[in-house]
This record gives C-alpha cells, sequence and structure tokens, in this order.
C-alpha cells in the first residue's frame, strides 16, 4: 500500500471512525475528515486517491458489518417485544 503500511491505514481509520454521522445506521466518514487528515500526516498529494480508496474501503466493509450486526441483534429482539419464546 505504498510508503505506507498497513497499520498505519487501519490507525488512520479508527481515528477518523470517530468523524462519522451515527443515526439509526452508520453513516460514512466524511471526505472532508479524511482529506484534512490526510492533510495533516503531511501526505504528498500523490497519496491522496490511495489513501481516501483505502479508508473507502474499510470504511464500507466495516458499515456493512455495522449493519449485519444490527439485524442480528434486532432478530433477537424481536421474540421479547411480541412476547414470544426464544425456543
Amino acid at each position: 500500500m505504498g510508503e505506507y503500511g498497513d497499520g498505519f491505514y487501519l490507525e488512520a481509520f479508527w481515528e477518523l471512525s470517530t468523524e462519522r454521522q451515527i443515526g439509526f445506521t452508520l453513516g460514512p466518514i466524511p471526505v472532508s475528515a479524511i482529506r484534512r487528515y490526510h492533510g495533516a500526516e503531511g501526505m504528498s498529494y500523490a497519496m491522496m486517491s490511495l489513501f481516501l480508496e483505502v479508508i473507502r474501503a474499510l470504511d464500507e466493509t466495516y458499515r456493512e458489518w455495522g449493519e449485519s450486526e444490527r439485524k442480528k441483534a434486532n432478530k433477537r429482539k424481536q421474540p421479547e417485544e411480541t412476547g414470544e419464546s426464544t425456543k
């Protein structure tokens, strides 16, 4: 992944995750936050497209996982809400 290792991208992703909107679902990390992080790290302009691509890919995967977990949790709650047995 260019001159930066996997650890750099993962650390950046988790830091940038604090910038997302959270409502009923996880919102994407704003591009403006990704660009600010890129600039603050002093990366070259040429690295911007790769950095954006990697962070967006990580974000998409994380959001898909989050949605899957939310659906599982809702399925577990449904029997309780209707008074039905979970057996």
